[in-house]
């Protein structure tokens, strides 16, 4: 693992290798690749996110579902239950989101700030993806994120009702929620 690496990040990334392992067959002498490695790359980041899936799968399993299950849950709760599964918030997020299909009306950001600039990403939910327009766009984050975290905070409170639990702020990300649950107010990029 690169650089220095969180324990989510080390045991997502043993995960992930893990994963591989179900591209080979064993055969005498040497383990044969199912996917040749003359496959063009497209196929092969199908292999990588195959290996994603695989690497969630295995630290978030299906036991954890009936924690999440039919309630709607605060980011706050989200990120105290991914610490206490050593994932990152973001694996958390993309199990419960894509592969149990759960928390399909809420869309999940995280903004990641460094010294230069704000990195924004953006997981819907199935439900949420028919009406994006009732959200705050990658663009309009990135004008707010680059006026600071306390301008993005009072942004989203008042353009978007986001409740206190459901904005949470880590030594260089935060992570916010917006649900059906949250009425959609005036959507500006003033703060």
């Amino acid at each position: 693992v690169a650089g220095t690496p969180s324990q989510p990040r080390t045991r997502f990334t043993i995960g992930h290798e893990c994963g591989h392992a179900f591209f080979f067959r064993p055969s005498p002498g040497q383990a044969q690749r199912i996917i040749p490695a003359s496959v063009p790359a497209k196929k092969m980041s199908r292999e990588e996110w195959l290996c994603n899936e695989f690497a969630r799968a295995l630290l978030v399993p299906n036991r954890w579902k009936r924690d999440v299950l039919g309630r709607d849950v605060q980011m706050s709760e989200i990120c105290s239950l991914a610490r206490s599964l050593s994932v990152s918030t973001e694996v958390l997020v993309r199990r419960v989101l894509y592969d149990w299909s759960e928390w399909a009306s809420s869309v999940f950001y995280s903004v990641w700030f460094d010294s230069d600039n704000c990195n924004v990403r953006i997981f819907r939910g199935t439900k949420s993806q028919s009406r994006p327009d009732s959200t705050p766009t990658r663009e309009a984050v990135k004008s707010v994120c680059e006026k600071g975290r306390r301008p993005l905070r009072s942004w989203l409170q008042s353009s978007y009702s986001v409740k206190d639990d459901d904005i949470v702020e880590s030594d260089s990300t935060t992570w916010w929620r917006i649900s059906k649950q949250h009425p959609v107010g005036r959507q500006t990029t003033e703060v």
